[in-house]
């Protein structure tokens, strides 16, 4: 079999395990508004397709891998796109770690950085082969081996990524992990961290990472923790500084564009695009307050491919936007996706409470 296609089988089945990719928090809280309430999982909301109006529902589910994947396989799947040369900015930290588990070993064994983003891989195996550590999410779901071994709990408590200079009130709540299981019975572990500080490429952000172990006891029911004999533990290093990726900037040709169902004009597009991320910036007027103050005020700028399909994620980034305003009538969109080579950009307009685009435009890059 072609070992790409291997790694899309292998990573159909991780796409089980992800937790997702975060949004922007106020288009988080006012897409939930505009849904019927969902259930969810505790303290893991899938937000990666948060852009058309959907709030997903995640099952961590166990995937085993025949051999270990480094970082760059593990990150991509239907919801994370690289290009082939970003595999060479993946680094090998020098700097180990040990935690005071009885049963199980932790290795850092690889990272990458994108401003201010961060991917970690840890491994961690067991020291003896009666014992295997398992995610907690992984028993909530239902995913609980019976082959007599010693069940070991991990919980996976809030990480964080702390730029220079950082205070505390600035870490944001967000990390999406998946978990994947080699067939050595160890348990690679697959971190995105982000910070809500852009920084230069200079800066050397700190991790923080949180774990805690309970003993698993199978019951006629399912299972019991043994909180009694909980053991925390926590790492914390160093990101180096790494090169940044080389970047291209396009403009978009064509503009002003007005887009009357939606009261706006596109003044201006630019498009950068890396090894790791495109993204987009779009500056707009509003052109008919009567139309654009009956969307909310707001609209979103979603980046698609020719056939109207939402780009997937690159690295760190999602298909969402950061927002700037220089008056009541003038804003900027910044939409991130996977790298993208393409000579057009082909967008959607929604509002935030409506799956259905409000218009979509073709802009030609320059």
């Amino acid at each position: 079999m072609h070992e790409q296609a291997e790694r899309r089988i292998i990573q159909s089945a991780i796409n089980h395990a992800l937790s997702g990719l975060t949004g922007d928090p106020l288009l988080e809280r006012r897409i939930l508004a505009s849904e019927k309430e969902q259930p969810k999982m505790k303290k893991r909301l899938s937000l990666g397709l948060i852009l058309v109006a959907a709030a997903l529902l995640v099952t961590m589910t166990a995937a085993v891998a025949a051999e270990r994947f480094g970082l760059f396989d593990l990150l991509q799947d239907g919801n994370v796109v690289l290009a082939p040369e970003a595999e060479a900015l993946f680094q090998q930290p020098e700097e180990q770690h040990t935690l005071p588990w009885e049963h199980v070993s932790l290795r850092v064994a690889e990272f990458i950085r994108n401003d201010n983003t961060a991917a970690i891989l840890l491994e961690l195996t067991p020291t003896d082969a009666d014992t295997l550590i398992i995610p907690e999410e992984w028993l909530e779901a239902g995913n609980i081996p019976a082959d007599g071994r010693q069940l070991i709990a991990l919980r996976t408590l809030t990480p964080s990524l702390r730029l220079p200079g950082m205070a505390d009130a600035e870490l944001l709540p967000y990390s999406s992990w998946n978990a994947v299981r080699t067939e050595d019975s160890s348990l690679q572990l697959i971190f995105q961290l982000r910070s809500g500080t852009l920084s230069d490429a200079a800066a050397e952000p700190s991790i923080r990472l949180r774990f805690e172990t309970l003993p698993v006891t199978l019951t006629a029911g399912g299972y019991t923790l043994d909180k009694s004999a909980s053991a925390p533990a926590s790492i914390a290093f160093t990101l180096e500084a790494t090169e940044p990726p080389p970047a291209q900037t396009r403009r978009a040709a064509g503009l002003p564009l007005d887009i009357p169902e939606c009261g706006i004009r596109i003044d201006e597009a630019t498009l950068t695009t890396t090894a790791l991320l495109s993204s987009a910036k779009i500056t707009c007027t509003v052109m008919d307050h009567a139309v654009y103050d009956n969307l909310f005020q707001d609209v979103l700028l979603v980046c698609c491919d020719e056939n109207w399909n939402i780009l997937s994620s690159g690295l760190g980034g999602t298909n969402t936007y950061d927002t700037t305003a220089a008056d009541e009538d003038a804003f900027r969109r910044t939409t991130h996706f996977a790298p993208y080579t393409g000579d057009t950009l082909y967008i959607r307009v929604y509002n935030f409470v409506s799956p259905t685009p409000l218009a979509q435009v073709v802009i030609p890059l320059e």
